[in-house]
């Protein structure tokens, strides 16, 4: 099996989280940390049922406040992850019932416990597929875009994440 790591992002001078792919053996998604130039590898226990996939992107404010998004299994929930310094937790996205495949490619985080999120759901009767955004703050999970987008490569359309406000 083929291990990488696919984002990485500062934290500090000299620090940072990096995630990647999923590791059968660990049963969880390969991580790194660093401090102080330092690099250590690590794992993101995967949520229940997951065998496959990826952590593709990472957001960090501090060491103790860092969150990841990926794609899994079909038929699974994509996984949104905080680090809180110890470990990683996820927060359940909704996945609707006949939704086949669904990820999340992008997010940003805006201040403690404040995280936006781009991503998809593909439907498994008509291949349709739909773009997503989420927002979690507070605790509280909310659908904050649910669009079904036409055409070939359709979830390519919510790829970045612009804020102009400050973190």
């Amino acid at each position: 099996m083929w291990l990488s790591l696919r984002d990485v992002a500062a934290v500090g001078s000299g620090g940072g989280v990096a995630v990647g792919t999923f590791d059968p053996a660990l049963e969880g998604f390969v991580t790194a940390h660093g401090t102080n130039g330092v690099w250590r590898t690590g794992v993101a226990s995967a949520p229940p049922g997951v065998d496959y996939g990826r952590l593709e992107e990472v957001d960090a404010l501090t060491a103790n406040d860092m969150w990841a998004v990926g794609t899994v299994d079909m038929f699974e929930p994509p996984p949104l992850a905080h680090f809180d310094g110890t470990a990683w937790k996820y927060v359940a996205l909704p996945f609707e019932g006949n939704s086949f495949r669904a990820g999340v490619t992008a997010l940003l985080s805006r201040g403690p416990g404040d995280v936006w999120a781009l991503g998809f759901m593909q439907d498994a009767e008509n291949d349709e597929e739909r773009a997503l955004a989420w927002h979690y703050a507070n605790g509280r999970l909310t659908v904050a875009a649910n669009r079904w987008v036409e055409g070939p490569g359709a979830p390519e359309c919510l790829r970045t994440l612009t804020f102009t406000a400050a973190r």
